[in-house]
C-alpha cells in the first residue's frame, strides 16, 4: 500500500499544477492558493512538496478529528507524521487535571530538537499556545548512557520536578516506576517505556519493554529523558524567589495574598496545581512552537474553518481570563498565554504557505500571491487487492 501511495506522489509531481506551485515556492512567491482538492490530494501534496523544498511539512487542520485522518494519510505514504495536539491551561487551582495532552506536546517538541524528520499536523490553537522554549527544553533534557553514574535519589528528582507521575507500573506517558535498583520511565517522545537497571550509582542496563507483558523488547545504549510538563519550575527555592518578588510588586492587594500563599507552599516543595499561570515567570522570554521550526513549508487545510477555530479559541480564553482577573486568580503580568491572530499570520506567512482548499476563497485573511488550480476527481472505493491496483498503474 505504502508503494502505491508513493507512486501516486510521483504523479502528482508529474502535473503541471504541482509544477507550478513548487516553482512558486522556489521563488519565493507565497502564499499560494491550491483549489480543486480532495482529501487525498491534499495529503499527498502535503507528503511531496516538503521533501522537494528540503523543508519540513506543518499541517494546521480546523480539528483534532481532521488532525487524526490526516495522520492517517501521511502515515499511508509513508511519512512519520505526529499530533501536537491543543491543551487546557491550568489556570484554576483544582487538583486531578490530566497532563496527557500536555505530556504528547513536550514529546513532539523533544523529537524536533533532536532533529528527526517528523511531519507536525496541529490546530490553531495548539500553534498559538506558549510552551517551554526550545533551549529550555534542550538544558533540561538529561541523557543516561550505560556505564554513566548517576545518583538514583537524583535522577527521582529530575523525574518528578520534570512533571512524571509516579505509579506501580508504567502504562503511559509521563509515568515511572521506581523499585529496588530499577527505574522504569515512559519517556512522551517514544512509544515504549524503558528499563533503567543500576549497580549502585552506575547505569547497569537500559532496555525497552513491553507494556502488556512487562518483558524486554530492546536492548538500547542511551536514554535521553524529556520532561513531560511543560511549564516546570526544577528549583522550587528560585521558583518561591521569583513569587514573592513578583508580589512586591503587585498593586493588586488580594492578588498579592494568592501569590503569597503559592510563595509559601513552594518554599515546602509543593507547586501549585494551576502552574500555568506562572508561565511569564519560568521562562526569560514567552515561545510558541513555531520558535521550534527551521526552514518548514506552512498547509492550511481550509483557511476559513482555520480561522473559525481560531476566533472561537480567543473569545473562549478571553472571556475565561477577563473571569479570572475579576477573581483575582490572575493579575497584570500574569495573563498572557498565546500569540495574538496578527502573529500567527505573520508567523505562517514569513515561511512558504499553502493554503489548500476545495473551492476558492476571499483573500480577507491570508493575501495569496499566486493561485493553482487542480483538476482532481474522486473515484469510487477499489475494493480490489493491492496486487491488482499495482498491476493497473505498472503501465503508468
Amino acid at each position: 500500500k505504502e508503494k502505491i501511495l508513493n507512486f501516486t506522489d510521483c504523479l502528482i509531481r508529474r502535473t503541471k499544477e504541482y509544477s507550478t506551485l513548487l516553482k512558486s515556492m522556489k521563488d519565493n512567491i507565497s502564499p499560494v492558493c491550491v483549489t480543486g482538492l480532495c482529501r487525498a490530494a491534499k495529503s499527498h501534496i502535503i507528503s511531496a512538496l516538503p521533501d522537494d523544498l528540503h523543508r519540513r511539512a506543518v499541517a494546521v487542520v480546523a480539528d483534532e478529528g481532521a488532525a487524526i485522518k490526516l495522520k492517517e494519510d501521511l502515515t499511508a505514504c509513508g511519512k512519520d507524521a505526529v499530533i501536537f495536539p491543543a491543551r487546557d491551561l491550568s489556570l484554576r487551582d483544582a487538583h486531578g487535571i490530566s497532563h496527557e495532552y500536555e505530556s504528547a506536546r513536550t514529546g513532539v517538541l523533544s523529537r524536533i530538537l533532536k532533529g528527526e524528520n517528523i511531519t507536525i499536523i496541529a490546530t490553531p490553537d495548539a500553534l498559538c499556545t506558549y510552551t517551554i522554549p526550545p533551549q529550555k527544553l534542550a538544558d533540561i533534557c538529561v541523557t543516561l548512557s550505560v556505564g554513566s553514574e548517576i545518583e538514583m535519589k537524583k535522577l527521582l528528582e529530575i523525574l518528578v520536578s520534570g512533571g512524571y507521575t509516579a505509579v506501580e507500573s508504567v502504562e503511559s506517558a509521563g509515568q515511572f516506576a521506581h523499585r529496588g535498583g530499577i527505574i522504569d520511565i515512559f519517556t512522551p517522545d517514544s512509544d515504549k517505556p524503558c528499563r533503567i537497571e543500576f549497580w549502585g550509582d552506575e547505569v547497569d542496563g537500559i532496555s525497552l519493554f513491553d507494556v502488556s507483558s512487562q518483558r524486554r523488547t530492546d536492548t538500547i545504549e542511551q536514554i535521553t529523558i524529556t520532561p513531560a510538563r511543560e511549564i516546570i519550575f526544577p528549583d522550587h527555592t528560585e521558583f518561591a524567589k521569583k513569587l514573592y518578588t513578583f508580589a512586591q510588586n503587585c498593586k493588586d492587594a488580594d492578588a498579592r495574598e494568592i501569590i503569597l500563599k503559592d510563595c509559601d507552599r513552594a518554599r515546602d516543595g509543593i507547586l501549585p496545581a494551576n502552574i500555568d499561570k506562572y508561565i511569564s515567570l519560568c521562562f526569560d522570554r514567552l515561545c510558541a512552537v513555531f520558535d521550534y521550526f527551521e526552514n518548514p513549508v506552512f498547509f492550511i487545510d481550509e483557511q476559513n474553518r482555520i480561522f473559525e477555530r481560531l476566533n472561537s479559541f480567543y473569545t473562549i480564553n478571553s472571556e475565561l481570563i477577563s473571569g479570572l482577573l475579576e477573581e483575582k486568580m490572575l493579575t497584570k503580568g500574569l495573563n498572557d498565554f498565546f500569540i495574538d491572530r496578527g502573529e500567527f499570520l505573520n508567523k505562517i506567512q514569513s515561511d512558504p504557505c499553502v493554503s489548500l482548499e476545495a473551492f476558492a476563497v476571499k483573500q480577507d485573511k491570508i493575501a495569496f500571491k499566486n493561485s493553482v488550480t487542480f483538476a482532481v476527481r474522486s473515484l469510487s472505493p477499489f475494493s480490489g487487492t493491492a496486487r491488482e491496483i499495482a498491476d493497473d498503474l505498472a503501465p503508468l
